[in-house]
């Protein structure tokens, strides 16, 4: 049987065996204060748990709010501030619980209109069920912390052999860099920077072994063969990720985004490919014409 910290009945739980400034937050006040002092901001606090979600044996803060808000603890990198968001602008999550049986402890998340949005949802449920009705549709979204960020659990992740794998951005109402970067299999990447890039220009490198393996690692985690081939949110004005996957056996997997929300595992993978535009040295070629 399966074991979950459920948050039904808790208002927090304090974990053992941990060290750090989160283990000593005890009240409510004192988790909006601690969210405070790291340059956050979460509403509608009433319930928090501390556990340790990656392994690190320090304890991490899981706090119940608008948005839903977790703070990593590390040793070498500190506390470390995240949102945890549906792939909709229009959703928030509900946390459900802590699945804490396997070997990674894993968060149990149920996708929850929210309140302002609703009216556009509920045409066709009862007055009298509607609330409950769309509540017990979402199925229960199973994310770990992996990639330094939170993404959909796969127990057992593929082994792809990818010959190269290709971002393209473009722009949107504001400063969105537009793109175009390309890793190949043999480290080799090719780099094509546009507006809102810093320096454009056509660029060329060879990204270090370590960023390679571990962008291999999320693409396999991903499960990228899985995914749909096109994501879109209910917004405008947003930016479009296009991302082609080429394998060794010649098979291509091509993903088109608009918004880059399609799923937590694409945008780990889009953040990740996107520093490596300032964490690699790069040559430049010669101006894009």
């Amino acid at each position: 049987m399966k074991a979950f910290l459920l948050l039904i009945t808790l208002h927090f739980m304090v974990a053992t065996g941990y060290s750090g400034p989160i283990d000593s937050l005890q009240t409510l006040e004192e988790v909006r204060r601690f969210i405070t002092t790291l340059g956050g901001h979460v509403a509608n606090v009433d319930t928090f748990l501390k556990t340790d979600l990656d392994n690190n044996g320090l304890a991490d803060l899981i706090v119940k709010g608008d948005p839903l808000t977790i703070v990593m603890n590390s040793n070498s990198a500190g506390d470390k501030l995240h949102y945890v968001y549906p792939p909709g602008f229009a959703s928030e999550y509900l946390l459900m619980g802590v699945d804490s049986s396997g070997g990674q402890q894993q968060l149990l998340l149920k996708t929850s209109k929210k309140k302002k949005y609703l009216h556009y949802s509920q045409k066709r449920i009862p007055e009298n069920n509607k609330d409950t009705a769309l509540r017990e549709a979402q199925p229960i979204d199973t994310l770990v912390y992996r990639f330094n960020g939170f993404i959909e659990y796969n127990a057992a992740p593929p082994r792809y052999k990818i010959k190269s794998v290709r971002l393209a951005t473009t722009t949107c109402l504001g400063t969105c860099p537009e793109y175009n970067l390309v890793v190949n299999s043999d480290r080799t990447a090719d780099y094509n920077a546009g507006y809102y890039t810093g320096k454009s220009g056509h660029f060329t490198g060879i990204i270090d072994e370590r960023s390679f393996n571990e962008l291999m690692q999320l693409i396999d985690y991903i499960h990228v063969q899985s995914l749909s081939e096109n994501y879109a949110i209910e917004a405008t004005d947003y930016p479009t990720a296009i991302l082609k996957v080429i394998f060794e056996d010649g098979q291509e997997k091509l993903i088109q985004d608009y918004g880059m929300r399609g799923t937590h595992g694409l945008r780990a993978l889009y953040h990740f490919i996107d520093k490596l535009r300032s964490s690699q040295e790069w040559i430049w070629d010669r101006k894009i014409k």
